[in-house]
């Protein structure tokens, strides 16, 4: 029974270590974008996952080639003391073609066994001394044979990223890391939806309305909780969160063993695999589970106040309701996409939420928190042409609803609008001041030359793009 489940046991170490290398494989080339967050570790190990999916099958076939010589090694030992000679007689040549004298010399073994009988325990303890030389010489070539296998497929994988998406050694600054994310995200679109995705990057690089927005959008507000000096000499400091280590909140990347996940563990029950688990425990690349009461904040040294530390603040949510009506048709609505674009992009790198409302005759809405996700929910948006009416009444409701919500109780309101159409009803204009009077914000930009200020006196900064 043991020896008929060696094949299968063999298999699944197999494409465990494929996995593993695919993954430090990854690691060692993109480590930095994913440090600078132009790749999630999630797509990091959805990418390596796809790539294992499409050739784990050819595994198989590289274990296989073996199969052959298991099989004589196999019927070999199961032969009876008397035959055992006869038997090696028969594949002494062959042994000595694949292996060589030096590496497993079968010839000498069989001359030595002539010299004995099979009823002394020299004789006995020859064949057993043997068996064990073959087996150890048949499972290194069949483990260097897998290993170059693994690797070169470990090459194509990294080979066929580069293709796709290039390198991000030297991209560092903000400008560069956005372009980074955007191009690892949009490689897998359609060939519309990838172009238009390019000419929004290139007018939100070069927008100043774009970027400034990006700066100060998104209210910032505190966080109550309490915080103690380091234990170490360190000038840093440290938040601890007093949370139970059951609030795991998805996976990471790093090297705290008490927290890793049991795939992780399998690499130190196998000695062929300890290195691998090595070198991922000293890069800190172990897959381990992430938890709220895990994350130390570092807060720089002269912001305390005896042991009581401030507290960075954060960004809130952002609420963008943005006019696809006809009248934005044109180079407004690539600034407007473009702006859009780029807020989609700072909250997922800031882990916020983006409610974003698109409006003309009717509404659409949807929440977007990575870029990923924003390509797929606005890819009409992105790609068509803005077309209808404009009517505000509907879309302020629906905004006011949100920031009401406890997710947007700290969300910042952002119009993209031209502004053509009547003012606000009373009511709505009071839930709107009373909204303001909470803390929320309200930002507009405003296109063309036909806007009301109705909408522009409400906001708390305006820009006016012509």
């Amino acid at each position: 029974m043991e020896n008929g489940n060696r094949p299968i046991r063999q298999l699944r170490d197999l494409q465990f270590l494929f996995r593993q290398m695919l993954e430090q494989a990854f690691a060692n080339r993109y480590g930095d974008a994913i440090d600078a967050g132009i790749i999630t570790p999630a797509e990091a190990r959805d990418e390596c996952q796809r790539y294992y999916d499409k050739y784990k099958s050819g595994l198989q076939n590289v274990y296989s080639y073996y199969t052959e010589q298991w099989e004589h090694f196999y019927a070999l030992r199961e032969t009876p003391d008397e035959e055992f000679r006869t038997r090696l007689s028969a594949l002494t040549y062959e042994l000595e073609r694949k292996y060589g004298s030096f590496v497993f010399n079968a010839g000498y073994y069989l001359k030595e066994l002539n010299k004995l009988s099979p009823e002394t325990v020299a004789w006995k303890r020859l064949r057993a001394f043997f068996l064990d030389r073959w087996c150890r010489a048949l499972s290194d070539r069949e483990y260097n044979y897998q290993l170059n296998h693994i690797e070169r497929l470990c090459d194509d994988f990294t080979r066929q990223l580069e293709n796709s998406v290039g390198s991000f050694s030297e991209q560092r600054i903000l400008n560069e890391d956005m372009d980074a994310r955007i191009t690892w995200v949009k490689r897998r679109l359609d060939p519309k939806l990838k172009q238009k995705i390019t000419e929004l990057a290139f007018v939100m690089k070069r927008n100043p309305i774009v970027r400034e927005l990006a700066d100060i959008l998104g209210r910032k507000h505190s966080v109550a909780e309490r915080k103690y000096k380091a234990i170490s000499s360190r000038n840093e400091l440290h938040k601890i969160r007093r949370a139970s280590r059951t609030d795991i909140q998805g996976v990471t990347a790093g090297n705290d063993l008490n927290h890793l996940l049991p795939l992780e563990y399998g690499m130190l029950a196998t000695p062929h695999l300890e290195d691998i688990f090595l070198r991922k425990y000293s890069g800190r690349q172990l897959q381990m589970f992430d938890s709220r009461s895990v994350h130390p904040v570092h807060v720089k040294k002269g912001q305390e106040g005896g042991h009581e530390l401030s507290v960075p603040a954060e960004r809130g949510p952002v609420v963008i309701c943005v006019d696809t009506s006809g009248s934005m048709a044109g180079a407004y609505e690539q600034v407007a996409k473009a702006i859009v674009l780029c807020l989609v992009l700072l909250s997922e790198k800031e882990n916020r939420p983006c409610q974003i409302i698109m409006f003309s005759s009717e509404i659409y809405m949807t929440e977007v928190r990575t870029l990923a996700q924003a390509f797929e929910h606005l890819s009409r948006f992105f790609c068509n042409t803005f077309h209808g009416g404009t009517d505000f009444g509907p879309v302020m409701a629906e905004a006011v609803k949100t920031l009401h919500s406890s997710d947007y109780s700290e969300a910042d309101l952002l119009l993209l609008s031209d502004f053509d159409a009547e003012s606000l009803p009373a009511s709505l204009h009071l839930q709107l001041e009373d909204l303001k009077e909470r803390g929320v914000e309200v930002y507009s930009v405003a296109f063309g030359h036909r806007v009301n200020t109705f909408y522009t006196d409400i906001a708390d900064k305006n820009w006016h793009y012509q």
